[in-house]
């Protein structure tokens, strides 16, 4: 809202969400379809727990700012 970049706890949020919701419908997927997405969830958890873990003081919203 004041021109910063979001803190950690939005951003934790956001890919809780992104993480957690799909965009279709899994029921109506091949397989390869599911394993993409699981996947896709992997990376997503992944960059979250770097994100979490590199940016705990927000060095990287400072440095922007």
């Amino acid at each position: 809202r004041i021109s910063r970049m979001p803190d950690n706890a939005q951003i934790e949020r956001t890919l809780r969400y992104v993480e957690d919701k799909s965009p279709v419908n899994l029921d109506k997927l091949s397989p390869d379809g599911k394993k993409l997405i699981q996947d896709t969830r992997d990376i997503i958890e992944t960059a979250r727990l770097m994100f979490k873990g590199k940016n705990a003081d927000e060095p990287f919203q400072n440095f922007v700012w």
